[in-house]
């Protein structure tokens, strides 16, 4: 499901519906649900390395807010470094496996070695939402947030589909408020969306 198809309008029209039906305190709600349908439909299976990575930054993010409160400072070098370092790694392994795999096959194939092609395929928006991981840990780690307690509203930061797939890296301190917050209609807002000589002007 593309950003340029019909099925896509379709989705954000059930979603937006969906979204003002609700109480406003409950809407993250909705947003988190449809987030997950879309990537599911999406990327399926992949949706796992999604759920396992923002599981695991979020209890680094918890891990490094305890220590900063009980001044441990020499664990959170060690849970930063390690947090960085394995989101790096999955997401090289993921997107750079098969090409290294296949030159450095072309290099050793006379001499009858060859990398086994693992045929990996790549999840949807993990260069995006992978990055976004490393700079909430980052402002964890440095003091500039505080982690989210909320592993469901985490969830929703690292996965808000209209984000995930072309970007931008979005910090948790000006996200964050923005998804959480319930929003109410409102009719400017649709027509700045819907008219572009609004947005020229």
């Amino acid at each position: 499901m593309g950003f340029i198809s019909v099925y896509f309008l379709l989705f954000i029209f059930i979603t937006l519906i969906a979204y003002f039906l609700v109480p406003i305190k409950h809407r993250w709600i909705v947003l988190l649900l449809a987030s997950y349908v879309f990537y599911f439909i999406n990327s399926q299976f992949l949706l796992g390395i999604l759920v396992l990575e923002t599981v695991f930054v979020y209890y680094c993010g918890l891990y490094l807010e305890r220590n900063k409160k009980e001044n441990q400072k020499n664990n959170n070098k060690i849970v930063i470094k390690i947090g960085v370092i394995a989101l790096l790694l999955v997401l090289g392994f993921l997107k750079y496996y098969n090409f290294f795999a296949d030159n450095i096959n072309l290099l050793t194939g006379k001499i009858g070695y060859y990398l086994p092609n693992l045929n990996l395929l790549l999840p949807l928006g993990i260069s995006f939402y992978s990055l976004q991981a490393i700079a909430y840990l980052v402002d964890v780690y440095r003091g500039k947030i505080e982690a989210e307690k909320n592993l469901w509203k985490f969830m929703l930061f690292m996965s808000y589909f209209p984000q995930i797939v072309q970007g931008p890296i979005a910090r948790y301190k000006k996200l964050a408020h923005q998804l959480y917050d319930g929003h109410e209609f409102n009719e400017k807002n649709i027509v700045y969306v819907l008219n572009p000589k609004i947005r020229t002007t």
